[in-house]
C-alpha cells in the first residue's frame, strides 16, 4: 500500500505541475491516511505540506 501511496505523490505532483490542482489535492489526500497508518510521519508531513496543513502533534 506504500507503494501506491508514493505513486499518488507523484502523480499528484505532475498534476500539480500542470496547474490541474483539484486533481492534486485527490491524489495527496488519496495517498495521506496510508502514510498516517503505515507511521511515516516523515512522508505524511511531506504530504501534509503539500496539501497545506499544519503538521499534526506525534
Amino acid at each position: 500500500m506504500c507503494g501506491e501511496s508514493i505513486s499518488l505523490v507523484g502523480l499528484g505532483d505532475a498534476h500539480a505541475d500542470q496547474g490541474a490542482l483539484a486533481e492534486a489535492r485527490a491524489c495527496w489526500e488519496s495517498a495521506l491516511p496510508t502514510f498516517e497508518r503505515a507511521g511515516d510521519s516523515g512522508r505524511a508531513r511531506e504530504v501534509r505540506e503539500r496539501l497545506g496543513r499544519p503538521a499534526e502533534a506525534c
